[in-house]
């Protein structure tokens, strides 16, 4: 059975000089010069015997951080990161790659044409200067419609939903929508204990969390209001946010599964 040997760390009085390589030995940055790290080794007892040298002592003196001289291989080469990209995007897209390989498995057992590794990569270029083009404007309401409005839809289709006269953001506020206010059930309810966290049943048996720790306030419609402004969302968007935040937890649930079985569907 091998047996492990733990070999301690030097202790020296300045760490920051000295770097262990991968071989287990290790290299002085103050007395090696640059791109020499791996030829000029040192053993651990080498290297604390090195750091009491006179010369070690004079150049650790008189190191400044900050005043170190310019060396264009101090910055990675265009090898470099071009390998760390490659290393990274096929990581990135592992789970496409192992798709792709499954189905030129198949295609090659049913003896029909093997999907090219050329096309599979200009197809992953594509959909990655498409997901580009996207996130250049993610902060703006054009990212596609959206069933529930939380998003704003295509901007083109997008109707503005203008603000009450009180509020003196819209010049055309005189055009307010005349929604009738909805009417307060006159039923009491039962009080619940208030915090930031609080999950209360309805009469109807519907579960509602408090959102005061994100909105300041306990009222959900206070919540989508403030919302529909931030987005400026139409009305017909608002209507279906508040018509969600009614919604049972458990229906909630199945419109957002419904939702992500949607967006699956699209790409």
């Amino acid at each position: 059975m091998p047996q492990f040997v733990l070999v301690p760390e030097p202790h020296f009085d300045c760490p920051q000089h000295f770097q262990k390589l991968p071989n287990g030995l290790w290299s002085c940055y103050l007395c090696t010069p640059h791109g020499r790290a791996h030829l000029e080794t040192m053993t651990m007892s080498q290297a604390m015997a090195h750091e009491k040298l006179v010369e070690h002592r004079a150049k650790a003196n008189a190191w400044n951080p900050w005043d170190e001289p310019f060396a264009p291989g101090d910055w990675y080469s265009p090898y470099d990161i071009l390998e760390t990209r490659d290393k990274v995007l096929w990581a990135d897209h592992c789970s496409e790659m192992v798709a792709f390989w499954r189905r030129g498995v198949a295609a090659a057992e049913k003896g029909e044409q093997v999907e090219k590794l050329q096309d599979f990569f200009l197809m992953m270029d594509k959909r990655k200067e498409k997901y580009d083009k996207g996130m250049e404007d993610v902060w703006a309401s054009s990212r596609g419609a959206d069933p529930w409005g939380w998003d704003g839809g295509v901007a083109a289709d997008v109707e503005k939903w203008e603000l009450a006269p009180s509020d003196g953001w819209n010049p055309q506020a005189a055009a307010v929508s005349k929604r009738k206010p909805r009417k307060k059930s006159k039923k009491k309810k039962k009080q619940w204990p208030s915090s930031d966290h609080t999950v209360r049943p309805d009469e109807g048996g519907s579960d509602k969390m408090d959102v005061g720790l994100a909105t300041g306030e306990g009222d959900l419609s206070s919540f989508a209001e403030k919302y529909a402004r931030r987005r400026s969302v139409n009305a017909a968007q608002k209507e279906k946010m508040n018509t969600f935040l009614e919604m049972p937890t458990e229906q909630k649930v199945n419109k957002i599964q419904e939702m992500i079985h949607s967006l699956h569907a699209r790409v």
